[in-house]
């Protein structure tokens, strides 16, 4: 199977979106760039038992305007908002997660974080699990539409588990 080829930052470093149907198996990675020698490499897709991660098809944007968050209410992220955001977590191990939590970044000048950590309830196999407070963020007005927000959700646990998930919300502008 083959991926999309993604553009790697000026520190050399680029996100592989994995959109695969196997659950675990070998990922074979070659690198190259114009007049140098290609990298051939691999790595394992592994389904160990503490694996939590975002539930990206339970995103929800809420854009209301209550006097905290300023939208449209249409549900849609959109330039000049102020939104709040459910990232709901998928418990895709075998054992009990607790005490979970979670740190939204972006590297994207577009975004500013107005409340980006939050704690998640204990999480069983195979269910959903969701913070215990809503995200908040502003988009930048000169936004523009499908601008990438490089967002991302840092997760982890008191025992000492980490995972990292990027968040896949759509601009609309």
């Amino acid at each position: 199977m083959t991926f999309p080829v993604p553009v790697s930052t000026a520190s050399g470093t680029a996100t592989i979106n994995l959109d695969y149907y196997e659950t675990t198996g070998e990922v074979f990675v070659t690198v190259t760039k114009k007049d140098c020698i290609p990298i051939e490499d691999s790595f394992a897709i592994s389904q160990p038992q503490s694996n939590v991660n975002l539930s990206s098809q339970n995103i929800s944007v809420e854009d209301e305007n209550d006097g905290v968050v300023n939208g449209n209410n249409d549900g849609m992220l959109n330039p000049g908002e102020i939104v709040y955001l459910s990232l709901p977590l998928f418990n895709y191990g075998s054992n009990i997660e607790n005490n979970i939590q979670a740190i939204l970044t972006s590297e994207s000048s577009l975004i500013n974080i107005i409340y980006g950590i939050n704690q998640y309830s204990s999480i069983y196999p195979g269910q959903i699990g969701y913070q215990t407070n809503d995200y908040i963020i502003e988009v930048a007005e000169t936004a523009l539409d499908n601008s990438n927000l490089n967002l991302r959700l840092n997760i982890s646990n008191s025992n000492g588990n980490s995972w990292e998930s990027l968040v896949p919300i759509q601009l609309h502008g």
